[in-house]
């Protein structure tokens, strides 16, 4: 009975879990490519301290570049 009631505890608290992250994700489904490499850029930003290394290859930069390039973010005020 106690097994029962533990697995079943597991359960709602990994669903919660999986329904927050969900919704979580939901928020950033349709943003534009360009919103996500800022959003991105942001937390890398803030583990700089704590990165001792970062290889930037040509290849990414032209990659990340180009996305801000296809996709201007047009950002409305409420």
């Amino acid at each position: 009975v106690e097994a029962a009631a533990e697995a079943e505890r597991i359960r709602t608290v990994e669903g919660a879990k999986a329904e927050a992250e969900r919704q979580r994700i939901a928020i950033y489904r349709d943003l534009p490519p360009a919103i996500l490499l800022g959003l991105a850029a942001q937390q890398l930003a803030g583990k700089l301290e704590k990165i001792e290394h970062v290889n930037v290859t040509p290849d990414l930069l032209a990659t990340v570049l180009g996305e801000f390039r296809k996709s201007p973010a047009v950002i409305e005020a409420r």
